[in-house]
């Protein structure tokens, strides 16, 4: 389920398709809810298949292709810019992107994931720029995790999953009241923000209805 007002972003659920032996193991990405600075240097990663390779059934599928990096400085961070590109929450960089790798992972110098790749302009000079979907209003959405049967909660908002399904960095400093999701603003420490302790001055904060 997806739509704009999710901030463009859509999570995605696992079945097992096979038999999986002792060795196995699954590892997800760590997530951060930080506020990127302007100038800080973010990565972007996609992948662009092979046309006419895609081959499998409703189980696998091989598909070949080729995996996309690349680097540059955050040259904004937009909380909604217009209501045509960017109505939700993104981060604007000063880099290349091509067709098919929207997407893809956009990594800050931690290695931690704070969006994905949204929109990109392909111009002479490679330097963009690229529109990053960011993630605070997604992690307000709520998920089922079908994959292990009846060992998590259904229909819980991301930012509410264990720990051990959905590792992210700055957790606290972000809350779903309602309807709402709200964040703290925070570039290097996480600030936790207790929407219940009215006595305690807010720091900046963001908030949009939750999808």
């Amino acid at each position: 389920m997806f739509s704009e007002a999710d901030g463009d972003i859509a999570w995605l659920s696992l079945e097992l398709c096979s038999e999986i032996t002792d060795d196995w193991y699954f590892s997800t990405i760590a997530m951060t809810t930080r506020t990127p600075k302007v100038g800080e240097r973010l990565s972007i990663v996609g992948f662009r298949f092979e046309e006419g390779l895609m081959a499998g059934n409703d189980c696998a599928s091989a598909s070949p292709g080729r995996l996309l990096a690349a680097s540059g400085d955050v040259i904004a961070v937009h909380n909604g810019r217009d209501r045509l590109l960017l109505p939700f929450p993104a981060v604007e960089i000063a880099c290349g992107s091509h067709g098919a790798m929207s997407g893809g992972a956009v990594l800050d110098g931690e290695g931690l994931l704070l969006g994905v790749i949204s929109r990109g302009w392909e111009i002479e000079d490679n330097e963009g720029p690229t529109y990053a979907a960011w993630i605070p209003v997604a992690l307000g959405m709520k998920v089922d995790v079908p994959w292990p049967p009846e060992v998590y909660e259904q229909g819980v908002s991301v930012v509410d999953l264990p720990a051990d399904l959905c590792r992210l960095v700055g957790r606290e400093a972000v809350a779903v009241i309602g309807d709402n999701i709200q964040w703290v603003v925070w570039f290097d420490e996480p600030l936790a923000w207790r929407p219940d302790l009215t006595s305690v001055a807010r720091p900046p904060w963001r908030t949009t209805q939750r999808p």
